[in-house]
């Protein structure tokens, strides 16, 4: 079997299987997340490695009011294998919903509490894959009246 050395690492020796990951979590993690949000809306993404080929994709959301939309680029195909979502405003009855383009991936997740956290019941995986370049991941909110600021957490693996 053979070995490589890991940059960075210099006693570090790795597989082949495991070069190739690591090369794939490089180009997860180097590739440009962006988020852009409806009206007066704002929100920023990012994406980090949590291990085994899985990154975790934070977009952080602030004045997200009823209907509207947050839209995050997607650099690389990828499965949304879970959905959280972090709330640090309470508006009573707020919702998020995780779609590709119109097509619901979760079910709706509370953003109702302050300073709780809510994940999604289930990830409908018929819905949950997304190609690179189609920038068609979206956070929809809906009920409650008022401004909604929080975090959306998705975990995601490279397809």
């Amino acid at each position: 079997m053979s070995k490589y050395w890991v940059a960075n690492e210099p006693n570090a020796q790795v597989t082949s299987a495991e070069a190739l990951r690591l090369k794939d979590s490089a180009k997860i993690a180097g590739s440009s997340w962006t988020a852009s949000a409806d009206n007066d809306a704002e929100a920023t993404a990012k994406v980090r490695q949590l291990g085994g080929g899985v990154m975790q994709l934070t977009v952080a959301v602030a004045d997200l009011a009823q209907s509207e939309d947050v839209t995050v680029n997607t650099p690389v195909g990828f499965r949304v294998l879970d959905a959280k979502v972090h709330s640090t405003t309470h508006i009573t009855s707020r919702s998020l919903t995780v779609k590709n383009t119109s097509a619901s991936i979760s079910n709706a997740i509370s953003g109702a509490s302050s300073n709780g956290m809510a994940r999604a019941g289930s990830i409908n995986p018929s819905n949950a894959a997304f190609a690179a370049g189609d920038n068609d991941l979206v956070i929809s909110a809906a009920g409650g009246t008022g401004d909604w600021s929080g975090y959306v957490y998705l975990e995601l693996q490279e397809v």
